[in-house]
């Protein structure tokens, strides 16, 4: 013990300046992180791994067969009310058909379940109810067929999805509803546009989601298990949450996460040419086919998959009918802001030729409808970004949207005829 008192008297100095150094390092490295993190723009950066917060990747889980539905983490407390326990929002579908409830099963993409079923936001943040744009036009214009007391909408569509997790879903779920309306083409579109790969690859919310041990990509592997762990410790340690170095490292790794593509091997294809022990590999076209001959093949896909959910309605006695979503490039005179926010790869020709096929379907016996110019006469701003429309409060439960209000009436219209429901006469339906 007196050692260690003598060591420590001689050389407290030192010590001292090895404690002072080091608490200046910190300090220095924080206010350093602090600065950096405000020139550092978290736009466009992806979030899936920040546990410190509830965002939209914190609200997915991975599912068997559909890539991946809604699952709300331990960040997401306040939200997890809002998703029934097949994984979406909205009016759960019964396991059997309803003999009460007339049930319409809404799939497609993240406009789908925005006209279907929209989360309500509360004013201390909750999200615990959805508000149907579709439903309330439905239900306030159209009686069902008898003896239904009313119509329910039950939700499988989710941001990123594309064919066949739409088909994937009416496989599953398509006797226990009355009913399917698939609404989808602008995620298609990316693989008839500029193809490179099969269509049926899921969107990279799936390979980020599954944190890509499967890609080969050890580079981007490692740098989203690292923004995770250093996520998980700072949700868990309530110093080091308040670290602006930490925030720092996440900042710049998840800068880097976006850049690059996680669905290619990079070294296995620089090595030999192909995307083989990769994620891609799984859809991955003849390399010597021209990309016109890629997009031809995924045209034909696109077209089976709808062919085969029509199948799936038939023998589950369920009624189908397809929409073709609207899309900026086309028929709509922008507004400035839209023209600022919608602002995207040109794809007009290629939707045209998608709208071209998929009303072909028709001498098929399928049920297809186009959307494509529903906003052909409106003036006012409809998109909020290059594919969803602007949604705006209205009260604590009702939200009130131009676009999905348009959208809603024209799919209800046409449903109503198709399905045989009988239109209420009010002055509610405009």
């Amino acid at each position: 013990m007196n050692f260690i008192k003598r060591h420590f008297a001689k050389n407290k100095n030192k010590y001292l300046n090895i404690s002072l150094t080091l608490f200046v390092t910190v300090i220095t490295l924080e206010i350093g992180s602090l600065i950096s993190l405000k020139i550092i723009k978290k736009d466009g950066i992806n979030s899936f791994t920040e546990s410190n917060k509830c965002t939209y990747f914190q609200m997915l889980m991975p599912h068997p067969y559909l890539g991946y539905v809604n699952g709300p983490r331990m960040t997401c407390e306040k939200n997890i009310d809002r998703v029934n326990e097949l994984g979406f929002v909205g009016d759960q579908m019964p396991p059997i058909r309803s003999e009460k409830n007339f049930f319409i099963m809404v799939t497609g993409g993240s406009v789908a379940q925005n006209v279907a079923n929209y989360p309500l936001t509360f004013a201390d943040g909750r999200q615990t109810a959805s508000y149907s744009f579709l439903g309330e036009y439905l239900n306030k214009c159209y009686l069902p067929p008898k003896p239904f007391k009313g119509f329910k909408i039950s939700t499988t569509a989710m941001g990123g999805w594309v064919q066949p997790q739409n088909t994937i879903s009416t496989l599953l779920f398509a006797d226990r509803v009355h009913g399917i309306i698939t609404l989808d083409g602008f995620n298609e579109h990316y693989q008839l546009n500029t193809p490179y790969l099969a269509m049926g690859i899921p969107s990279n919310n799936f390979a980020y989601l599954m944190k890509l041990r499967f890609t080969g990509n050890f580079l981007l592997d490692n740098l989203v298990s690292l923004i995770s762990d250093i996520a998980i410790l700072k949700y868990e340690n309530p110093i080091l949450k308040r670290s602006k170095t930490l925030d720092l490292i996440m900042a710049i790794a998840n800068k880097y996460t976006i850049k690059l593509n996680p669905n290619i091997n990079p070294q296995r294809f620089k090595e030999y040419g192909d995307f083989k022990v990769s994620y891609a590999g799984q859809w991955a076209l003849p390399s010597n086919w021209s990309t016109q001959e890629k997009a031809e093949y995924n045209y034909t896909q696109y077209k089976k998959f709808l062919k085969q959910t029509d199948a799936i309605g038939k023998i589950s006695k369920t009624n189908t009918t397809f929409f073709l979503q609207p899309v900026p490039v086309m028929h709509k005179k922008l507004t400035d802001f839209e023209k600022k926010v919608t602002k995207h790869k040109e794809y007009k020709n290629s939707y045209l030729r998608l709208e071209k096929e998929f009303l072909s379907l028709k001498e098929e016996g399928l049920d297809v409808n186009s959307l494509t110019k529903i906003y052909d006469n409106t003036n006012e701003t409809i998109y909020s970004d290059p594919i969803h429309a602007v949604v705006k409060p209205k009260s604590e439960y009702t939200l009130e949207s131009l676009g999905y209000e348009i959208m809603a009436k024209e799919i209800t219209d046409k449903v109503a005829i198709s399905w045989g429901f009988t239109k209420k006469d009010n002055d509610l339906c405009y």
